[in-house]
């Protein structure tokens, strides 16, 4: 009979606990990113005079709905802006952001993460963030 102490156990637990990570971390069965882009430009940018465009380009499936939440570096939300969906590519979407808060406010000069949430066309979702500089 095979006798295993206690301390051979956890070893052989944590073992096979990071090689079963290993695997899903490679796995072919882990889903990709379906964004080929998500840029904004000009970048930096000055709201009083411009607007930046947020653009999202998918690899191969359409769009469904796409979404940036504009966010303070604090963390609070600012702004929620609906991309509006090319009617040729649906693959792609864009929208202008002027700088504003969602009350029509001027926001203060600094740095402001965009966050875009995606849905395409086979139901996948995908969040991507980039940083927006306002002058």
């Amino acid at each position: 009979m095979l006798q295993i102490d206690l301390k051979s156990m956890k070893q052989l637990l944590i073992l096979l606990l990071f090689v079963f990570v290993n695997i899903l971390a490679c796995s072919s069965l882990r889903p990709s990113s379906v964004v080929d882009s998500f840029i904004n430009y000009p970048n930096p940018f000055d709201s009083r005079n411009e607007f930046t465009t947020y653009q999202v380009k998918l690899k191969s499936t359409e769009i469904i709905k796409a979404e940036v939440s504009i966010f303070e570096e604090d963390g609070s939300l600012v702004s929620r802006l609906l991309l509006l969906i090319n009617e040729t590519n649906k693959s792609q979407a864009q929208v202008n952001w002027r700088g504003l808060d969602d009350d029509g406010k001027y926001l203060a000069s600094g740095v402001y993460f965009a966050r875009l949430n995606i849905t395409d066309s086979n139901g996948f979702i995908e969040v991507k963030e980039i940083k927006t500089l306002l002058k």
